[in-house]
């Protein structure tokens, strides 16, 4: 099955990528049963070097495999070092956010309200990147390795475009009559239409 593995085409094939679901579980366990305060605290301080010291144990481990006599691999998608440098940046990015929570504390009212549409930000970025059988987007206009600046623009453009659209149904939903069922009828209406089509 195309899932399980990188060879048929999967990018986030169930092994390893359902360790970091595990991890994160974990993980947010064991922040839930701390007090608010040290909670802060670890997340603020302690994750940052958490982070950097995952990050050079997979520099280790990735020299000690690397001198193995193992088969021909991809050497960042199959081995330990794998999982522990994109673990070390994640904790990493936690310090930096947890940083910018306390800088940007004025604005918490905005990311809150994102943060209870992760669904639905996960779900239009997916469509826009790779779109659906019935509807185009960036992957397949542009499928091929762009500049580096090209990227950049359009990771922007995807984050604007998907932000603001969350933002004006919840606007919509909110002030305009009935708008909820006209929503409903509207999403029943093209998903009959790509149905049919």
């Amino acid at each position: 099955a195309a899932f399980l593995s990188y060879q048929h085409g999967s990018l986030f094939p169930i092994f390893p990528f359902s360790g970091f679901l595990f991890m994160g579980v974990s993980f947010g366990a064991y922040l839930k049963q701390l007090a608010p305060e040290k909670r802060d605290n670890f997340l603020l301080k302690k994750s940052a070097i958490v982070g950097l010291f995952l990050t050079a144990g997979a520099g280790v481990v990735a020299l000690i495999l690397n001198q193995l006599p193992l088969p021909q691999h991809d050497f960042m998608m199959s081995n330990p070092a794998f999982m522990l440098i994109r673990v070390g940046i994640i904790f990493i990015f936690f310090s930096l956010t947890a940083w910018l929570h306390k800088k940007l504390y004025r604005f918490r009212e905005l990311y809150a309200f994102f943060s209870t549409k992760s669904f639905h930000v996960y779900i239009i970025h997916l469509i826009l990147i790779y779109g659906t059988p019935w509807f185009s987007s960036f992957g397949r206009i542009y499928g091929k390795s762009q500049s580096i600046e090209i990227s950049a623009l359009a990771a922007l453009l995807v984050i604007v475009v998907t932000l603001s659209s969350i933002y004006i149904v919840d606007y919509i939903q909110r002030n305009v009559y009935r708008a909820p069922e006209i929503i409903r009828f509207s999403l029943g209406t093209i998903i009959a239409y790509a149905l049919l089509r």
